[in-house]
């Protein structure tokens, strides 16, 4: 007995230019992957929803592991061509219905479905079942758009293949949510702050230098000393956050760390700071009244670089 695992997934806007009902991604001794439109009859340039599935596991937590690395190769692929995907959840793996039908009411036997048929309900997010008796899916749902290469989608898929060995942190995995996100919004300053705020979820923790984090501990110190009661805890408070870096400082050492590519002609650090202060401007602009308000052309003129400067420090994190 084998295994299969099946993902339905959407994604907004966009649709890749496969001109097909299936298309394969993977054949090889061990699992055999497509690609397929989310509904019968229908042409994969044609839908937003989708389907991949996988198939000759020898067991279900096998087909569970490649469910799962399939979509985290999709979702790098998807983001790395400009658009947004949703695969839904992957914590439960069993679908709701699988079962042998042995008189099909009407409606299943108007969707093709027979008399001793398994019929397994398919679900938004990854389902894994054993692969015979063969099942036949029903998805209960019905549900506009870019055309993308399929060539370079499929080189961006190859791609995250090859760095798809490890698992993703939960930090990882949160911030290629964000980052899908921000692909299905069509709202320039709101999809800024969503790519900005992905680089601060991959973030570590980071104190000050040395000596800028003595001089604070000895200011500290010194506010202890004193007796001005809630003067006093309000200057500790700020003394002690102060220890830990600024999210933009942080930011530019940890990124100028891991990323040697310039960004719009400027060095990693220097473009981030860039980005993120237009980011400020957008959130803060009531406490900084003297800086305008980035407008939605200036925010378009950064947004591809700042997409590419987000999924490059994506694949060199953890």
């Amino acid at each position: 007995m084998t295994y299969s695992f099946r993902n339905r997934f959407t994604i907004f806007d966009d649709r890749l230019n496969i001109d097909a009902h299936i298309h394969e991604l993977a054949d090889t001794g061990v699992e055999h992957v497509v690609l397929r439109a989310g509904t019968s009859g229908t042409m994969i340039k044609d839908t937003g929803d989708l389907v991949v599935e996988g198939s000759r596991y020898p067991d279900e937590g096998s087909a569970v592991a490649a469910g799962r690395e399939w979509r985290r190769a999709l979702t790098v692929a998807f983001a790395r061509s400009h658009a947004g995907a949703d695969f839904g959840p992957d914590d439960s793996v069993t679908p709701s219905t699988d079962m042998i039908v042995p008189n099909p009411p009407d409606l299943f036997a108007q969707m093709g479905i027979d008399p001793g048929d398994r019929i397994v309900s398919d679900e938004h997010g990854l389902l894994v079942v054993t692969s015979e008796p063969r099942p036949k899916f029903f998805f209960m749902q019905a549900h506009g758009a870019v055309a993308r290469g399929d060539e370079q989608f499929v080189a961006n898929l190859n791609n995250a293949r090859e760095r798809s060995g490890q698992n993703w942190s939960p930090e990882k995995a949160l911030a290629h949510r964000v980052v899908a996100s921000a692909l299905r919004d069509t709202n320039p300053e709101t999809q800024h702050i969503q790519l900005t705020t992905a680089v601060e979820v991959l973030l570590q923790q980071q104190d000050r230098p040395q000596d800028v984090f003595d001089v604070l501990s000895q200011f500290i110190n010194d506010v202890e000393q004193g007796d001005e009661g809630d003067i006093k805890k309000r200057l500790l408070d700020i003394l002690r956050e102060d220890l830990e870096e600024s999210i933009s400082r942080a930011a530019c050492d940890q990124l100028l760390a891991v990323l040697t590519d310039t960004y719009d002609g400027k060095t990693v650090d220097t473009f981030f700071r860039r980005v993120y202060d237009m980011r400020s401007r957008l959130l803060h602009r009531k406490r900084r009244k003297k800086e305008k308000r980035p407008t939605p052309t200036e925010l378009s003129a950064v947004h591809f670089e700042l997409l590419r400067m987000v999924l490059d420090f994506l694949d060199a994190s953890e």
